[in-house]
């Protein structure tokens, strides 16, 4: 997850909850760089990402901040509040490959602090059960979920729009825009890294609080 403070002048923080996010420190507009960025990510995977940076010699800018969470045991708001997170401003949070690897639990308690932010915003994006792709994508589908399996990962947790939508307007967001599949692709095509048929239940959803 990614998480971006906001103050009262615009963007000034910046949050990720990304399982496998990878960022490139290089790639960020120079103007960017001037606002605070929060990494959180599971701890394993931040220790391995510290120690490529340690290996390639290169230095942790000041403006990112890596935070070790796993989301189904620890308390993000604490966590983030650990590493220098100030609550008391808007923040956006970008949440991207993660909610269909987490259980619903993890998922209602992140959105539960998420939405304890006073003018917060989430991006993130999940998938419709099989039920609702055709049988040659459920085939996919199947294929994808065995070959996670093997490597000691799951991605079962499914929902569908109206039940997110739902979901998030119990946890007091009011402002939501759900884009699926075809959307995506209609509006980023190419620019979409990795977007395949097998991604056919893919949804990405904005909601504001």
């Amino acid at each position: 997850m990614l998480c971006q403070e906001l103050s009262k002048e615009g963007f000034g923080r910046s949050s990720s909850l990304a399982p496998d996010s990878t960022l490139s420190l290089s790639g960020i507009p120079h103007g960017v760089r001037q606002i605070r960025i929060y990494e959180v990510d599971h701890p394993a995977t931040q220790a391995w990402k510290r120690q490529r940076l340690a290996e390639a010699q290169i230095a942790l800018p000041p403006w990112l901040i890596l935070v070790p969470v796993d989301f189904e045991r620890d308390d993000v708001g604490e966590k983030l509040v650990a590493a220098g997170f100030q609550q008391n401003s808007p923040a956006f949070f970008t949440w991207l490959r993660v909610v269909p690897y987490l259980t619903p639990d993890a998922i209602g308690r992140t959105l539960d602090y998420i939405s304890s932010i006073q003018n917060s915003e989430v991006v993130f994006d999940y998938m419709e059960p099989p039920e609702a792709f055709s049988e040659e994508l459920r085939q996919i589908e199947k294929a994808r979920a065995e070959q996670l399996e093997r490597i000691g990962e799951r991605s079962d947790t499914r929902f569908e729009p109206a039940g997110i939508a739902a979901i998030l307007r119990s946890h007091g967001f009011c402002d939501v825009e759900d884009i699926n599949f075809q959307e995506i692709a209609s509006r980023f095509g190419r620019a979409v890294q990795g977007l395949a048929p097998g991604h056919a239940g893919l949804h990405v959803v904005h909601a504001k609080h």
